[in-house]
């Protein structure tokens, strides 16, 4: 029973990680869209469908401060794949602080 608990524990941890893998990735992305605006590269947007939520974010910005949220949130999503002793929670929390 106790073997049974710790593999549904660990599998239960392993879904929470993958789904903010996926989330990360999300979030990167969306950010890099926001860096496309502001230097207006000639790119297709991958999250075309929040072009004006983005093109607020990239007015209220310089690429600088873009270019270093994209760095914490990728900074985020590896400590998660690669150290299983950081608590998610703890991790995504320490992301929204800087990404403010």
């Amino acid at each position: 029973m106790k073997e049974l608990q710790k593999r549904q524990k660990s599998r239960t941890s392993r879904g929470i990680r993958d789904v903010l893998d996926h989330a990360l990735i999300d979030l990167a992305a969306w950010y890099r869209d926001v860096l496309v605006i502001q230097v207006g590269a000639q790119v297709e947007a991958i999250h075309d469908d929040q072009r004006t939520a983005m093109e607020a974010a990239a007015r209220s910005s310089r690429p600088e401060q873009t270019l270093a949220r994209i760095e914490a949130v990728l900074a985020c999503r590896q400590s998660l794949i690669e150290y299983t002793g950081v608590a998610p929670q703890l991790a995504i929390e320490s992301l929204a602080v800087q990404l403010q």
